[in-house]
């Protein structure tokens, strides 16, 4: 009896244990250090060996000169812009720390981070965002990714801002089962575009053709 008591607390600890450690990976950065550059809301900038970003709501940002140079932590807050490149093929990714608005009638933004730039023109802004950014080993590309436990429900997310407004908007979202009417609002100046989602053509489910699409309409604007 003992001995199944033991086994059993024993079991139960290794348990704990892993579910600790595995939500541990959730949330730390295991990303590694890109060149890059970061610009200060001052206007200061840096430059040198940058962790990427593990996710939006990452709260300080770890840089160094070299790689055996010492580690800074800036404050993700005080970042404007961040942008990396993969080692070899030197692609380049941008961060923007912005605040975001969920919906048409939230006068406060409830959320703000560093969101990735998914792609843009000198009229908008198309920022793409998931639980994590991450890059593979041996990787040299940032995907985005989400390790699902109770209680969440995984999205990707699509946000745009424009050069007219001082909002960066929830455009889609693979959690929104309605959200076609909130993206024709917001698309309602590219009309060609928004005539395929008003016709049920497209929908949130091809968010990313919808913004590539809407970028080639308003590249002249």
């Amino acid at each position: 009896m003992k001995n199944l008591l033991l086994l059993l607390l024993l079991s139960i600890v290794l348990f704990t244990c892993s579910i600790s450690h595995a939500q541990l990976g959730r949330f730390m950065n295991s990303n590694p250090y890109w060149k890059g550059e970061i610009i200060m809301t001052d206007g200061t900038k840096l430059s040198g060996e940058i962790q990427v970003p593990h996710k939006v709501g990452i709260n300080k940002i770890k840089i160094k000169k070299c790689k055996s140079c010492k580690t800074k932590k800036i404050i993700a807050s005080d970042i404007k812009m961040l942008t990396v490149l993969s080692p070899k093929e030197n692609n380049k990714y941008s961060f923007h720390y912005t605040k975001v608005y969920l919906s048409k009638r939230q006068k406060k933004a409830r959320y703000a981070g560093l969101y990735l730039v998914y792609a843009s023109n000198n009229y908008a802004t198309i920022y793409k965002a998931s639980q994590t950014y991450k890059v593979k080993k041996k990787g040299e590309h940032i995907i985005l990714s989400y390790v699902a436990a109770p209680g969440d429900f995984p999205s990707v997310d699509h946000y745009i801002k424009k050069r007219d407004s001082d909002k960066t908007e929830l455009l889609a979202s693979t959690n929104l089962v309605n959200g076609r009417r909130n993206m024709m609002r917001l698309l309602e100046d590219a009309p060609v575009i928004w005539k395929r989602i008003e016709s049920n053509e497209l929908g949130i489910n091809h968010a990313d053709l919808i913004s590539r699409e809407y970028l080639k309409e308003t590249n002249d604007y």
